[in-house]
């Protein structure tokens, strides 16, 4: 119906008493589950085929390679994800895989920084051993954990802002119950940002040596802070 209705606004146009207005669409942008489900595509970002644009994968053609030499690069738009056809193929260029575009939150705050973020978290409080544990019983990475809890309120508190899911930095919200678990967290986009900005703020005011390891999570936050303060702040007005 949504193509249906698109197309009829491009080929007829829909009529004003200034005239007739003839709507050109770009693309799908939105929710990326919701763009997997309405185009019938393939591959999303709960697949092991990730990208609607491109073959990257978790096996094979490794989409965390960024390298200008990455494999993934000579595949973009070699093909489209869906097995027959989009419903949009009705509209001109609806039928090609840019017709779906980045979902931005669930690419960065929902995605990679997610990981980035809580993998940070852990290196802060586990090999780097830079944030001392609480006094008191229980495992070391516990007790970390919860002292680097009360750094992160104390943050919050400071700047006038809080969590809406992330309230406690634990083993279980960080997905790191075992030292060989890739560090990841269910929290929502917001406190991705939020987690973020604490974690600039704690590595660039903290009197800690800054070995290789901190200096690149450091670099990589600034990076991340930078690129979403671009995003969601900036003027995304085009001037023609």
């Amino acid at each position: 119906e949504c193509a249906r209705s698109a197309c009829k606004s491009y080929y007829q146009g829909i009529p004003t008493r200034f005239g007739t207005f003839r709507l050109v669409f770009l693309g799908l942008a939105g929710d990326h589950p919701f763009q997997t489900k309405v185009c019938g595509s393939l591959r999303s970002h709960l697949r092991t085929e990730i990208c609607p644009w491109c073959h990257a994968n978790t096996s094979n053609i490794p989409f965390e390679d960024f390298a200008r030499s990455a494999a993934w690069r000579r595949t973009v738009f070699q093909s489209v994800p869906w097995k027959s056809s989009s419903p949009f193929a009705i509209l001109p260029g609806g039928n090609h895989p840019s017709f779906i575009k980045w979902d931005l939150m669930h690419m960065v705050p929902h995605g990679c920084a997610r990981n980035f973020c809580a993998s940070v978290v852990c290196m802060l409080c586990g090999p780097l051993g830079l944030i001392s544990p609480m006094p008191g019983p229980g495992l070391r990475k516990d007790r970390c954990l919860e002292a680097a809890t009360r750094l992160m309120d104390s943050w919050l508190i400071g700047v006038g802002k809080s969590m809406r899911d992330l309230k406690e930095l634990t083993p279980e919200n960080l997905q790191w119950k075992l030292n060989r678990d890739f560090p990841d967290s269910s929290c929502k986009a917001s406190d991705c940002i939020l987690l973020a900005q604490w974690l600039l703020d704690l590595i660039g005011t903290m009197p800690w040596q800054m070995t290789e390891p901190l200096q690149m999570a450091y670099e990589g936050l600034q990076g991340l802070d930078n690129f979403q303060r671009l995003c969601y702040t900036g003027d995304r007005k085009s001037v023609v």
